[in-house]
């Protein structure tokens, strides 16, 4: 029987230590605004931190991940701030969707768990004004020198800026490697046109000395017989120099394809080492067992020391003890001027030399408590990398034991015959000095008032000394500076080694799969990882690659850029409550507030305008990356607007949450509320 009455799906949620609450139960309902009424400690911000942990889970192991999480205390056991409820072993928080079920843990020792987590939810699902979410601080504690830009929205949140980063490493070594190829090419030209004039030099001087030999002929028997020697040496030099040259050639080649196989082989062996020393520690630590330090005593004592603090700062100001109050319990998530600002003032209160004293002290305490803390979790931290950085060193030392066995197949000759090779070649140059030598002796004695003589005498001085600064070198030297490759790393090779190297860059395929599989290294760890590619053909893909890098990011960014600057402007058409009209980013992801007048700036307003436009971000962003996650949170950005544009703002949250069927949820501090109370509008 229809009865008329239409019945909201509702998102149960309920939350176990997290906060300072021991347990809490919340409905709330899909397509409507949330309230979270409440005084101070009430447990409004412990409920929507719990629902936003329960949403992101663990956090990725990504820097501006943990940078956000650190700030938000999403992995916090033991400050003013943490997560967890002081004393808890666990807290846990259980998300019912009609769709499906989120949940996360988060132990006292051990590593925050997550079960359908949806980690970008971290920067999407909330906008909170204590502790300040990214979002919040961008908007209302923006970057002096750059205040517009939002870029982050696209490169953090979107694997943009990860592709990004690939694109920038391989187009820096694809401006090397073009440059390097064509110094390549004419270096083999040169080689080429060397040959071909050194035949044509050699021919040149048996004319020249078959031409002299003959007009001796007519001169006499010594003449002639002078001559004869002279036309012979030259024979002799002439086939010692290229019996030389051949053997230097083949020696030079073995020799540099030798020492890049070795060179090959040394440093696939640094990496097994580094990479079998990873895995090592990779595995110890996820044998260890983590107990968290027990920080009670400290605690105490630094509970203590505030207490003395706020007694120094004067009987006589409550005002004054009400601030240090306040500020204590805030200090770590306080921004760092104010803080400064703050505490220098407190410097000035009540006993001044006792105050001093006693804030020292508390400094002291808080920072040897933080220490260990921090110890703790940066090992928790490794633990949580332990799997990754194990499965990659597992891949590394395979790779390596692979470049290994193919640098000792790819050897040309061993020790012993390349020694050989070496002392033919000493011995062939021996030979080819002693005919130069003889040859030069000859010549020396040669003496002719002929004109024609003359003229051939000078002839062939200026051939022998065009033929000795001919090209004649059988390596070439290839050093990538886009690489960071240090000067011994620069690597000789021969002619065909060269080749395939640098390949022609016009026939390459993209390697997407190499860069997806290493999307999130850095830079240095991705020029380490195409050095150990260089002879695997990678840089003939090096152009095709680097073009796809590029085109990927842009793909993306472009993509999320036109979702973000689509609910940016519509959704305005709706606010009526603000003079704006649009929140976009510009091509450049400089964000441009359109208002009313027909105007285009950039970040500006007062606290109400700029809570609307974080507001205005947040929908988009959520509806950018995380569309699955039907939560919407503002933690304490209701009381930046005055009361007739904060009920307007949110008929138009009532307006948004029917029409995207999402729960939103707000808080409203309510001093007559002493437990929070969760109600639809």
């Amino acid at each position: 029987m229809n009865t008329g009455v239409e019945i909201m799906a509702k998102i149960e949620v309920e939350t176990k230590n997290i906060g300072g609450l021991d347990k809490m139960k919340a409905s709330l309902e899909l397509g409507s605004v949330n309230i979270v009424k409440g005084s101070s400690a009430s447990g409004k911000s412990s409920l929507m931190r719990g629902i936003h942990l329960g949403i992101v889970g663990r956090p990725l192991m990504e820097e501006v991940y943990e940078e956000e999480a650190e700030k938000l205390h999403i992995d916090d056991r033991s400050s003013d701030q943490a997560l967890l409820k002081r004393g808890a072993s666990e807290g846990s928080v259980t998300i019912n969707t009609p769709s499906s079920t989120m949940s996360a843990s988060i132990p006292s020792s051990g590593m925050i768990k997550g079960s359908n987590s949806v980690p970008k939810g971290l920067f999407t699902t909330m906008l909170s004004a204590l502790p300040p979410t990214r979002l919040h601080r961008a908007v209302n504690d923006p970057e002096p020198e750059n205040p517009n830009d939002f870029i982050w929205v696209v490169d953090d949140l979107s694997e943009a800026g990860k592709f990004s980063t690939w694109h920038k490493v391989l187009n820096s070594l694809d401006q090397e490697v073009k440059a390097i190829r064509l110094n390549f090419n004419n270096w083999k030209s040169s080689l080429a046109g060397a040959d071909t004039r050194r035949e044509e030099i050699t021919n040149e001087l048996a004319t020249i000395s078959a031409r002299m030999t003959t007009r001796a002929g007519s001169k006499g028997a010594e003449e002639a017989a002078a001559a004869k020697k002279i036309e012979s040496a030259m024979t002799v030099k002439t086939k010692n120099e290229a019996e030389f040259r051949r053997l230097e050639g083949e020696y030079q080649v073995a020799k540099s394809t030798n020492e890049h196989q070795l060179n090959r082989k040394k440093s696939a062996e640094t990496q097994k080492k580094i990479a079998q020393k990873t895995l090592d520690k990779a595995e110890d630590l996820l044998e260890m067992e983590f107990i968290e330090p027990n920080t009670t005593s400290m605690d105490a004592n630094i509970s203590k020391l505030e207490e003395e603090v706020r007694q120094a700062t004067g009987e006589d100001d409550p005002k004054t003890k009400k601030i240090v109050d306040e500020y204590l319990k805030c200090k770590d998530s306080t921004p760092p001027n104010l803080a400064k600002a703050i505490e220098a003032k407190i410097q000035d209160l009540g006993d001044e030399s006792k105050l001093a004293a006693a804030y020292s002290k508390l400094k002291e305490a808080k920072n040897e408590r933080d220490k260990i803390v921090k110890d703790y979790l940066d090992k928790k931290r490794e633990f949580g990398m332990a799997e990754q950085q194990a499965a990659a060193a597992r891949a590394d030392i395979k790779a390596a034991k692979e470049t290994i066995k193919d640098a000792g197949e790819s050897m040309t000759v061993g020790g012993g015959r390349l020694e050989k090779m070496e002392q033919a070649r000493n011995a062939s140059k021996n030979s080819f000095d002693a005919a130069s030598k003889e040859l030069t002796k000859l010549q020396a004695s040669q003496s002719s008032s002929d004109p024609a003589d003359i003229a051939d005498q000078k002839e062939q001085r200026e051939l022998q000394d065009e033929l000795s600064n001919l090209e004649n070198t059988t390596t070439f030297d290839i050093h990538f500076r886009s690489l960071n490759m240090l000067a011994n790393q620069t690597m000789s090779l021969s002619q065909e080694d060269a080749e395939k190297m640098l390949g022609s860059g016009e026939d390459g395929s993209a390697k997407e799969k190499m860069i997806r599989d290493h999307l999130t290294k850095g830079e240095s760890e991705i020029r380490s990882l195409i050095i150990t590619e260089l002879d695997r053909g990678f840089l003939n893909d090096l152009t095709a690659t680097s073009t796809w890098a590029a085109e990927e990011a842009d793909r993306q960014r472009q993509e999320t850029r036109r979702v973000f600057n689509e609910v940016g402007t519509t959704l305005f058409n709706r606010l009526k409550v603000s003079p704006i009209t649009g929140v976009t980013l510009n091509t450049e992801y400089q964000l441009q507030i359109a208002w009313s007048d027909g105007k285009t700036t950039g970040l500006t307003g007062s606290g109400g305008e700029r809570a609307i436009i974080s507001a205005a971000m947040l929908i988009a962003m959520r509806k950018a990356y995380t569309p699955e996650v039907p939560i919407l949170m503002f933690d304490g950005i209701m009381e930046t607007l005055d009361e007739k544009p904060r009920e307007e703002f949110l008929s138009f949250l009532d307006e948004y949450a029917k029409t995207e069927d999402v729960a939103i949820v707000a808080s409203i501090f309510d001093s007559s509320n002493s437990v929070a109370t969760v109600k639809t509008r």
